[in-house]
C-alpha cells in the first residue's frame, strides 16, 4: 500500500471515528439528541436589532505564578477584521442578539446564511472545538436548516485535518497575517462581493 493510500485509508478511519462519536449514523438517536438539546436551549428568534460588538483586540499582560508574559488578543484581531471584509463585500456579519446563549464568533444574516467560528490554532484539539461549536450553534439559531457552517483557520493547517472539517460538511476560510493585517483565502469563493445597489 502506498503512502498516498495509507494517508487515505488513515483520513477515513479518523473522519469515521469522529462521524461514530458524534452519533452521525444513528440518524434517530441524533434527532433525539437534537430535540433534547433544542428543548434545552430552545431557538430564540433573531433580536429586533441583531449587531457586530467588536471583540477586545492588542496585547494584554498575564502574570501567573510571579511570570509576567505578554499575550496577543489575535481571535479578536482576527475576528474583527474578518466582520470588516464581510461588510466591505456586501454581508451583515452579527454576533449579538442571535444565539446569544451560545455567543458565536460571526453569524452572517441575509440572503446567504452562515455561522462562522475563528481559530488561532489548527490543532487537534482546535479541530475537535470547531466541530464542537459549530453543531452546537447551529442548534441555537433560529433556521438551522439554510445556514452554512464555517471554519475560519490558520493558513497552514494540514490536509487531513482540513478533511475532516470538509467531511462534516464544514467549509475553510483560511487567514494568515501579512504587513500587520490579517489576509483572508477563500473568502470571496464563499462570500462572492454583492453588487452595491444603482
Amino acid at each position: 500500500m502506498g503512502s498516498v493510500s495509507k494517508r487515505a485509508a488513515l483520513m477515513k478511519e479518523v473522519a469515521s471515528a469522529v462521524y461514530h462519536a458524534l452519533g452521525e449514523n444513528q440518524p434517530v438517536e441524533r434527532d433525539r439528541q437534537r430535540q433534547k438539546a433544542r428543548a434545552f436551549g430552545k431557538p430564540q428568534p433573531h433580536s429586533a436589532n441583531p449587531s457586530f460588538n467588536p471583540e477586545p483586540t492588542g496585547v494584554y499582560t498575564a502574570t501567573t505564578d510571579r511570570k509576567s508574559r505578554s499575550v496577543s488578543m489575535l481571535h479578536g484581531e482576527i475576528v474583527n477584521s474578518l466582520a470588516d471584509q464581510l461588510a466591505a463585500l456586501g454581508y451583515k456579519a452579527v454576533n449579538k442578539g442571535v444565539a446569544d446563549e451560545v455567543k458565536p464568533d460571526i453569524v452572517v444574516m441575509g440572503s446567504k446564511r452562515a455561522i462562522i467560528e475563528v481559530k488561532t490554532g489548527c490543532t487537534w484539539q482546535d479541530i475537535k472545538d470547531v466541530l464542537g461549536q459549530l453543531f452546537l450553534y447551529k442548534l441555537f439559531v433560529d433556521t438551522p436548516e439554510n445556514i452554512e457552517l464555517i471554519a475560519v483557520v490558520p493558513s497552514n493547517i494540514s490536509e487531513k485535518r482540513a478533511a475532516v472539517l470538509s467531511y462534516y460538511g464544514i467549509r475553510l476560510i483560511k487567514w494568515e497575517r501579512s504587513d500587520g493585517c490579517v489576509i483572508f483565502k477563500g473568502l470571496e469563493d464563499i462570500f462572492p462581493r454583492i453588487p452595491s445597489p444603482a
